[in-house]
């Protein structure tokens, strides 16, 4: 194993008992990757690891399901910067919407880069690439590789062509499946996509292992599975918190 997915919360707009809203450590060697940080993520992550524990945050945009522990994230680490020598935590936000940045800006001990589509950023021993999706807010999918290890977060974003080749021959597509299947008109006015269009996506992109997540609140999660198979022989996961996916 090279690496570790660790879901920390898998809900789309607002927490529930027992599970936040989007947040997924990523893990290769020593380095520690949180993707998003929304409501419920920072209880989860401290059953296992501690701030310290945490490299580098990269935010795939501003609403509140994906950002809401950001703040407290970079609280902690000025915190805990004051009373260790550590080197500043490195968080990468979208540029768009212009100033939407700000609030974490000039927090002691936490440097913010703004990225932008189509941008290739070095991020500890990954390369990472972003893509903008069909959203209601600038959104971006992210891409990341190591060697030949790939995976792709679609973050919010409706079922669009130009998000296959971007996902093309990920080892793991972690993607949203905030609709039930036969939702896809409602899906796609909200920018978001259906189970079965997370399969077709992660079919026509060739991928591995494909994790439904930024999941609906009502209906029975286990049919999600069942939708997205019908369009992706691959192996289907439903994203919970503390589930571990061995990346190799």
């Amino acid at each position: 194993m090279r690496g570790e997915l660790l879901v920390l919360g898998s809900f789309g707009a607002y927490p529930e008992a027992g599970n936040g809203t989007a947040g997924y450590l990523l893990t290769a060697g020593s380095f520690r990757l949180l993707l998003d940080a929304g409501s419920g993520v920072l209880r989860e992550l401290l059953q296992t690891h501690r701030y310290e524990d945490v490299s580098a945050c990269i935010l795939s945009h501003y609403h509140f399901d994906h950002a809401a522990d950001l703040g407290p994230l970079l609280y902690a680490q000025q915190l805990l910067r004051e009373r260790k020598s550590l080197p500043p935590f490195a968080v990468y936000v979208p540029r768009e919407p212009e100033g939407a940045a700000s609030p974490y800006v000039g927090i002691p001990g936490t440097e913010v880069h703004l990225y932008a589509e189509d941008e290739v950023r070095t991020i500890g021993p990954w390369r990472v690439r972003f893509r903008r999706t069909q959203h209601s807010v600038p959104a971006f999918a992210v891409r990341l590789e190591l060697d030949d290890l790939h995976v792709v977060y679609t973050a919010d974003a409706a079922y669009a062509d130009d998000l296959v080749a971007f996902a093309r021959g990920a080892s793991l597509l972690l993607a949203d499946a905030f609709f039930y299947a036969g939702e896809e008109d409602k899906a796609s006015a909200r920018g978001h996509m259906t189970s079965r269009q997370a399969g077709r996506l992660a079919r026509e992109a060739g991928v591995r292992t494909l994790v439904l997540t930024h999941l609906p609140h009502e209906g029975i999660p286990v049919l999600l599975v069942e939708e997205a198979k019908a369009e992706f022989p691959g192996e289907v996961l439903l994203a919970s918190p503390g589930l571990r996916i061995p990346l190799s």
